[in-house]
């Protein structure tokens, strides 16, 4: 598929059900040459019940990230999930805003960066910490000293396909490792109060949720993945009784810090 002229776009067609939202979507894609996400057509496409929300969850979970995938590469895509709550269709606008950076020839906007449309953006640390940054200063240098670069168009998308897979592992591995210093700290702290009875701010904190909450089919309850700002570290709250909007807060306590691989602090309800 050839990216829009537009580029990257999203659009994120609400209603209730039986209101056309699949006649006005299938539209829309047609004319614009987007690419359609419907989580009835995935589930039936699947034999799977429609009133399986679980299921219907893990669905949409999974065409949201090939969604933000394809907005990455400068496409367009449409949502049709219903989203009648203004919180849930902000959340997915927050979503392309803070989607991760990706490697591109051409110049695109990085949004946090205030960088618009056109003007692009590179890394080209010093002192050097990446390959990247070592492939950038040969592009700048050799094209300074003799007015063209020292890799083609071509070659350097030979080497986007190599490095971007790498990096993206890097910064996963960058983050699981930060986290988990922070969360064995804390787990310490929490072990040494045995000796040191004190009170705990962590059996008070604020919880932001970043994605809808989903049953947990092994613990039969309800966990929805949060961010808790106080500690820097993403959470999950286990047994909330209502799906806590986007947008809202809740005070949690924490109840259990899990390292390994994916280091995580699970919160409960205060």
């Amino acid at each position: 598929m050839e990216r829009s002229s537009t580029g990257a776009r999203l659009v994120i067609v609400c209603g209730l059900p039986g209101s056309g939202k699949t006649t006005f979507a299938k539209a829309l894609e047609s004319r614009l040459g987007a690419v359609r996400f419907c989580p009835d057509e995935w589930m039936d496409a699947l034999s799977l019940n429609l009133w399986d929300e679980e299921k219907r969850g893990r669905i949409e979970t999974l065409q949201w990230k090939l969604g933000q995938e394809l907005l990455a590469r400068g496409l367009m895509v449409i949502i049709e999930w219903g989203t009648w709550g203004r919180a849930e269709r902000d959340a997915l606008r927050l979503g392309v805003l803070l989607q991760g950076s990706v490697m591109t020839l051409e110049p695109k906007e990085h949004w946090p960066l205030g960088v618009p449309e056109g003007e692009g953006y590179t890394q080209a640390t010093s002192p050097l910490r990446r390959y990247t940054d070592m492939v950038a200063h040969w592009q700048i240098k050799q094209t300074l000293l003799t007015g063209r670069p020292m890799f083609s168009s071509d070659d350097m998308q030979v080497l986007i396909n190599k490095l971007e897979p790498k990096e993206l592992v890097i910064k996963r591995t960058r983050r699981s490792h930060e986290n988990y210093w922070q969360v064995l700290y804390i787990k310490r702290w929490l072990e040494s109060r045995g000796r040191h009875p004190q009170p705990s701010f962590l059996d008070n904190l604020l919880a932001r949720p970043v994605r809808k909450s989903k049953l947990d089919t092994y613990l039969m309850v309800q966990r929805q993945s949060v961010m808790i700002p106080t500690l820097g570290l993403p959470g999950v709250l286990l047994g909330a009784s209502a799906d806590v909007e986007m947008g809202k807060t809740m005070n949690v306590k924490v109840d259990k810090l899990v390292l390994g691989d994916t280091p995580r602090v699970i919160v409960r309800p205060c």
